[in-house]
């Protein structure tokens, strides 16, 4: 079909996809050049972290801090008044709603000039707390600076803005060229999960190397925040409607398949509506929150078995493999090992700290769910090779240092900002070989869904 005749037998679609790209695009770069901001100049600092959907402090840094008009010292060294588990009521004066309050009022803060002559103007950071005894106090904090080594602008840039914006592009590029098919969408939101991919919390204590939207203070901020937690959470969806795809023959299976689909995607979607409350104004779904955070082991094993009932509809050997690999993943995710080893260290500061030494197994759901997924891609190429080309199983070969990598950090055997076991190399080996694959799995989708393959 010629380019044009496709563009007006798709206007409606392409109109949508315009839009969706504008969107995501936007969001993308903003968030990858904040991001090499922040590497860069280090300027950000969160100085405690607050328990989720709720008020409570928890995870605090070693910060300075003192109640209005006591400032005060203790030899040099870091003195705070604030607590764990203090309650925050407001923030330089607003009340706290959610963590775009907090963040907000902190970037703020930090972001001012500092003060100058004639008028030397100071714009403290005043926090508004309620202590275990129920008195009220208003305190300030204050922030500290970083000398710490900064990445050159080439590397960050190679890393928080070439690959994330790769995925965007060829996800969207490959839509672009299949609008019809059900496959292109799908591999269009593996693309956009992948951009999002994500080793570390939105925050922590102290200076912020990554970027959250929670922290913008413009409009983009809530469907910024909405966007990005529901494509992390929606990758599930996309492979299972190209498992749909892939498998149009098996009418049973292909039900099925989608049925699941859309359940992972509504609950994408309220992962999102919640990250847009935690953001805004919070205490309305905080039951909610609350309810998913108790069964959270629960839901992932049900998630898991609804994979594994679906294989076994596709084939029962297949299916016997997967069982099998649904039911180590469970004995795992309700094996609770607390890491407990380590060791007290005395920094430049000289405030001992412990360093937690991982064991060689432990309790991480994210490195879980991925193994899993890993074992159910490898048993389709191998009890469905018949269904898959050369230039697929290259396509997904080559992924395989970056789910390696992605499996190390998020099982806590790396740091998330390790440079790997080849500090030299090792990154631009995983990102250079995952672009090849990902190119050849692009094609293959243009290939499967061409007029002449239907």
């Amino acid at each position: 079909m010629k380019a044009p005749n496709l563009v007006r037998g798709n206007a409606v679609a392409y109109v949508a996809v315009l839009f969706l790209f504008g969107f995501v695009i936007a969001y993308q770069l903003r968030s990858s050049l904040e991001t090499i901001h922040l590497e860069r100049n280090l300027d950000f600092y969160v100085p405690f972290l607050l328990q989720p959907f709720t008020n409570r402090i928890t995870g605090g840094d070693h910060v300075h801090s003192w109640e209005e008009g006591r400032q005060s010292y203790d030899a040099g060294k870091p003195y705070s008044v604030l607590h764990w588990r203090d309650e925050l009521l407001s923030v330089n004066g607003r009340p706290f709603r959610g963590m775009s309050t907090y963040l907000g009022e902190l970037k703020r803060t930090e972001y001012r000039p500092l003060p100058l002559p004639p008028d030397f103007e100071w714009y403290p950071f005043v926090l508004t707390t309620r202590w275990s005894d129920s008195s009220i106090h208003r305190i300030e904090v204050s922030f500290p600076h970083c000398t710490c080594g900064i990445p050159g602008a080439f590397e960050a840039t190679a890393v928080w803005l070439v690959p994330p914006v790769f995925c965007v592009v060829l996800g969207f590029a490959t839509v672009c060229l299949r609008p019809r098919a059900p496959l292109a969408w799908a591999f269009l939101g593996v693309m956009l999960s992948l951009s999002q991919l994500q080793f570390w919390p939105d925050w922590y204590p102290g200076f912020q190397l990554t970027s959250t939207p929670m922290a913008w203070s413009d409009w983009f901020r809530i469907p910024a925040s909405g966007y990005r937690a529901f494509v992390q959470h929606a990758w599930p969806a996309a492979i299972l409607l190209a498992a749909a795809h892939m498998n149009r023959g098996q009418r049973t299976f292909r039900k099925l398949a989608l049925l699941s689909a859309a359940a992972f995607l509504l609950f994408a979607l309220l992962h999102g509506a919640l990250q847009i409350a935690w953001s805004e104004d919070y205490q309305r779904f905080a039951p909610l929150y609350g309810l998913l955070e108790r069964h959270r082991t629960e839901l992932t094993a049900a998630s898991l078995g609804v994979v594994a009932v679906l294989a076994w509809f596709r084939s029962r050997r297949f299916g016997l493999v997967v069982l099998g690999a649904l039911l180590l993943a469970a004995a795992a995710l309700y094996w609770s090992r607390p890491i407990t080893q380590g060791t007290w260290i005395a920094y430049s500061d000289n405030i001992p700290r412990f360093d937690v030494s991982v064991p060689s197994f432990h309790n991480t759901p994210g490195f879980i769910v991925l193994l899993f997924a890993g074992t159910c891609i490898l048993g389709s190429l191998i009890f469905f090779r018949k269904s898959f080309t050369v230039r697929d199983a290259v396509g997904l070969l080559l992924c395989v240092p970056l789910a390696t990598d992605a499996a190390a950090r998020l099982g806590g055997y790396w740091y998330p900002a390790s440079r790997g076991p080849f500090p030299d190399y090792w990154p631009w080996l995983v990102l250079i070989l995952a672009g090849f694959g990902l190119l050849g799995l692009s094609s293959s989708v243009l290939r499967r869904t061409s007029p002449a393959s239907a």
